[in-house]
């Protein structure tokens, strides 16, 4: 159960891209508003998105932006929390 929890979750996330140091998750479609997702550098939340509310950062459409920027070599993860666990579903290393 918990492996298709994680393929689902996974395909939440269209696209995490970074340019200009700067962090945007696309979300596939509204289903990302039923859980809370979790931008982390390293171990550090540096974007939240609660209920389709965004703390730490700006939502527009489907799109969210951290408002920290990334800094070269660190590693950032995207998880979602739901009800079972929380999930790592994106992680990439900044440029």
């Amino acid at each position: 159960m918990k492996e298709a929890q994680q393929l689902f979750l996974n395909a939440l996330i269209a696209d995490v891209t970074i340019k200009d140091a700067k962090m945007m998750v696309t979300f596939a479609n509204d289903l990302f508003k039923k859980y809370t997702i979790l931008i982390m550098e390293e171990d550090h939340s540096i974007g939240t998105i609660v209920s389709g509310q965004a703390f730490e950062g700006e939502l527009s459409g489907n799109v969210f932006t951290p408002t920290r920027l990334t800094v070269s070599g660190k590693t950032y993860r995207v998880n979602v929390m739901h009800n079972s666990g929380t999930y790592q579903v994106k992680t990439l290393v900044a440029d």
